[in-house]
């Protein structure tokens, strides 16, 4: 009866189960079918708006189908609607679409990065060239286009390129070294065996950019280009040669080149202007002006708009002068207000970050979980063993299982690790007083300081989230995390301490490979806690040396020294973190690291940190 009893038992479980996975089989098959269907009448969208090439779609109707494309994790799709929509554009990508874009791939999902890099690769281009191109380019804007080109550089390293793209790109790396004034510009001219008019071409404007105008002329003559030939005669105030050859180019271009046609009257104007026909250079200035506004040529128009207020001075145009000096100033603040939307795009990015960190950390409760059930199996699997087994093979299984256990706990802590250290860099306080100062240059409209710090704490972001699923990382990325880290804790104590950073030149110390976030708590307890009650300015020093098998890397202050006692207690959380990531790293790696900490007129700490592999 007993046994008939358990049989109905075990058939009503094998049912219920039955019915559960039919149950799920049917409700995965249901959202594969609608997930399908949403896929199939958004490629009917987009084949659509294919029908005829010369309609031109708006850039609205792009970003909503991109945003469909988007929620239904197609980024292939994605990607595909982006680039038809540059194509559309004549290749053209404005900044603000470009930053849109960078947005919702860093945002959103990090790891999409990897799957398009052309695409990636496409808006690090056309966020350089929009900062390298604004008119009298500040410190701040040539950072931010230095920081963009570094990215793009990176990239092009990566990815395969056909010989048409490669040499678009060389033209792009020659066009930003010529703009940004970089002597590299003479090795890569070589380095890429360009044509010898083109090297001409470039060495002119270069000469040109440095005021030698001898030099100029003397390549604009090699080159035997008319057009900057005049322009060089101008510069060199060779008018007759100027006046001989205006025709002569302006026959050229004419109908057939609107933009050097009007080029070319911004140069005859200057050129008028210089010999006080301020009526006919303001003419010509006028003719420039009508066409660049027309075609939104920015740099441009600042140039003509400057050249025209200068003139309207120099007649005494009074009404005329205040006319195109209001002007200028709408339309340099229109300039500002373009950029600040891009900074408040980053602010957004930054504020992302928190919304990373949750699901980092939700990832980690999860790791946790598995841990101990996986310690509760492992208990009762030892158990079960050494009852049923010979002694002997008990105690064989029981070291298996000890070992298993002890790897998987330290890869548990390891990734548990990554979570505290994003926190342990990323504070609220921290974070939030990094913005408080941005959005002090911001309302203070000093865009130079406001960029700069941007760019210092998203290169922060960007290297701390690189790092953070790796077990190892290069000593260089790490050194540089903290050079940006102490540059933004600089901002806000820069009348308590300076900082000194030794520089990094050894090849061997770059690549070294140590545990992710295991500086910057030392670097952050000096700046907290060193230079309390301390009337004089003090130093914080980082340097590194290989002894022996081992780098040596010892962070500095001459500050009030430290109680090694009291050092790891609970308000020290990232020394603490620090001390759980050496010892971690050491048990994982079977290898010491060396930790020492002491006060000798401050306080000194000193890591040694042997091969890990």
């Amino acid at each position: 009866m007993k046994n008939k009893r358990k049989n109905n038992s075990k058939l009503t479980k094998t049912y219920w189960v039955a019915i559960y996975i039919f149950i799920m089989s049917v409700s995965v098959n249901q959202i594969n079918a609608q997930q399908t269907i949403l896929k199939e009448k958004l490629i009917e969208k987009i084949n659509a708006i294919n029908i005829d090439p010369k309609i031109k779609i708006s850039d609205t109707t792009y970003y909503n189908l991109r945003k469909e494309a988007w929620s239904l994790k197609e980024d292939s799709l994605y990607a595909e609607l982006t680039f038809q929509q540059i194509e559309k554009n004549k290749g053209h990508i404005d900044v603000s679409l470009a930053t849109t874009i960078l947005g919702d791939l860093l945002r959103e999902d990090y790891d999409y990065l990897k799957k398009h890099p052309k695409l990636l690769l496409l808006c690090y281009l056309n966020l350089g060239r929009y900062y390298l191109s604004q008119y009298n380019i500040s410190k701040a804007s040539l950072g931010l286009s230095k920081y963009y080109f570094e990215q793009y550089f990176q990239i092009l390293k990566s990815i395969p390129l056909n010989t048409r793209e490669l040499v678009l790109h060389n033209e792009h790396r020659l066009n930003y070294l010529e703009k940004t004034q970089n002597d590299s510009l003479f090795h890569y001219l070589d380095l890429y065996n360009r044509p010898q008019r083109e090297k001409n071409s470039i060495l002119a404007r270069w000469y040109r950019s440095k005021k030698n105008h001898e030099k100029e002329l003397f390549y604009a003559k090699k080159n035997n280009n008319q057009h900057e030939l005049l322009i060089a005669y101008k510069n060199n105030f060779k008018h007759a040669k100027v006046d001989s050859l205006f025709p002569l180019v302006l026959g050229n271009f004419k109908n057939r080149n609107s933009f050097d046609e009007h080029i070319l009257y911004f140069n005859m104007g200057e050129r008028f202007a210089f010999d006080g026909s301020y009526n006919k250079a303001e003419e010509l200035y006028l003719k420039a002006l009508n066409y660049f506004e027309k075609e939104k040529k920015s740099y441009q128009i600042n140039e003509c708009l400057e050249a025209i207020i200068n003139i309207k001075l120099k007649n005494r145009d009074i009404n005329g002068f205040k006319s195109y000096n209001t002007k200028l100033n709408n339309y340099v603040q229109n300039q500002h207000e373009e950029q600040l939307v891009v900074i408040k795009e980053y602010l957004n990015f930054v504020k992302s970050v928190s919304k990373l960190e949750i699901k980092t950390q939700k990832k980690a409760d999860k790791l946790e979980q598995k841990q101990v059930l996986d310690e509760v199996k492992y208990q009762k699997t030892i158990t079960s063993a050494g009852i049923g087994f010979f002694l002997v093979f008990t105690i064989f299984i029981f070291f298996y299982f000890q070992s298993i256990n002890e790897r998987n706990f330290l890869e548990y802590k390891n990734e548990k690790l990554k979570v505290d250290v994003l926190r342990s860099k990323f504070k609220p306080h921290f974070t939030f007083n990094v913005l408080s100062v941005i959005n002090y240059f911001i309302a203070k409209e000093d865009l130079e300081n406001a960029s700069l710090t941007l760019t210092k704490m998203a290169n922060l972001l960007r290297l701390t989230l690189d790092n953070l699923n790796k077990n190892l990382v290069s000593y260089e990325s790490e050194y540089k995390i903290c050079e940006h880290y102490m540059y933004l804790e600089f901002l806000r104590f820069s009348d308590k301490f300076d900082f000194k950073f030794e520089a990094l030149n050894d090849s061997r110390i770059k690549e070294w490979k140590i545990p992710p976030g295991i500086i910057e708590p030392f670097l952050e307890n000096s700046v907290n806690h060193a230079f309390k009650d301390v009337e004089t300015k003090g130093m914080i020093t980082l340097k590194q040396h290989i002894e022996g098998n081992s780098l040596v890397i010892s962070v500095r202050d001459n500050g009030v020294g430290i109680d090694t006692e009291k050092l790891f207690s609970k308000s020290s959380y990232g020394l603490k973190i620090t001390q759980d990531v050496v010892e971690a790293t050491s048990k994982l790696y079977k290898i010491p690291i060396g930790f020492e900490i002491k006060t000798d007129n401050g306080t000194v700490v000193k890591l040694t940190i042997p091969l890990l592999k």
